[in-house]
């Protein structure tokens, strides 16, 4: 995200007759982090608040020094950002929330916007968007860039039976264990990942795993390898642990 042209402020705070906006910025890769924020400060209606690099230190931040905006990365570690924008939809309502992503999917998108948000961009969209989307925001309006639109639009939808696949796999477990958690054979499930693969355009399960964590299509990091939750099998009713 690099800026493409210079963007105007505000007429109102060009004025004088408003303070900057207040900005908290957080995201885990601090050399997009620190090219935002040395970007936001050449807008003289905008001022940095705060950073942070996971979702519980956002809550927290957020929590400390009451910004007008949250610009924040989807797929950041510690608390998910969906239980973050929900939590400060119910405790914080006016703050104002941009989300940024690397992988626009209808599934993100509907997400996003239902846990609070209120623009959704991608993270290679100019940075002429991210501040028009700041300013927005703060006035009460929501945005979603047109390319992140053509990107959710063209992106794969995938069914209920995907998505339990996607997070095993997301959990670690082997084709032999998801299968037998699904009640569907080790072939079935084999079947599944390759068509999710296709999909989102990978070769590895890995790869798999973290373009749909990074996409809010699963909620589970590839790095968290809890134990799986009790599914009731369909072949034999019972519930596996």
């Amino acid at each position: 995200m690099w800026p493409d042209s210079p963007s105007p402020p505000a007429s109102v705070t060009a004025a004088g007759d408003a303070p900057p906006l207040r900005v908290v910025m957080a995201d885990d890769h601090l050399i997009l982090q620190g090219g935002i924020i040395a970007m936001l400060g050449q807008e003289p209606d905008l001022v940095c608040a705060g950073l942070a690099q996971n979702g519980d230190d956002a809550l927290a931040l957020v929590r400390r020094v009451r910004p007008d905006v949250l610009v924040v990365d989807l797929s950041m570690p510690g608390l998910p950002v969906l239980d973050l924008l929900k939590i400060l939809q119910k405790t914080m309502p006016a703050l104002r929330i941009v989300v940024l992503t690397m992988h626009a999917t209808p599934f993100a998108m509907s997400e996003v916007f239902r846990a609070g948000a209120h623009a959704f961009m991608a993270k290679d969209d100019p940075f002429s968007v991210l501040v028009s989307f700041i300013r927005r925001v703060a006035r009460g309006e929501s945005g979603l860039h047109s390319k992140a639109l053509g990107e959710v639009i063209c992106a794969p939808k995938i069914t209920v039976r995907e998505r339990e696949v996607l997070d095993g796999l997301a959990r670690g477990l082997s084709g032999k264990e998801i299968g037998e958690h699904l009640g569907i054979s080790r072939k079935t499930m084999e079947m599944y990942r390759t068509r999710l693969m296709k999909k989102f355009n990978v070769d590895k399960a890995t790869e798999l795993v973290r373009v749909a964590f990074e996409s809010g299509v699963t909620r589970v990091a590839p790095a968290q390898h809890a134990s799986p939750p009790v599914i009731t099998s369909r072949r034999t009713g019972r519930a596996s642990s």
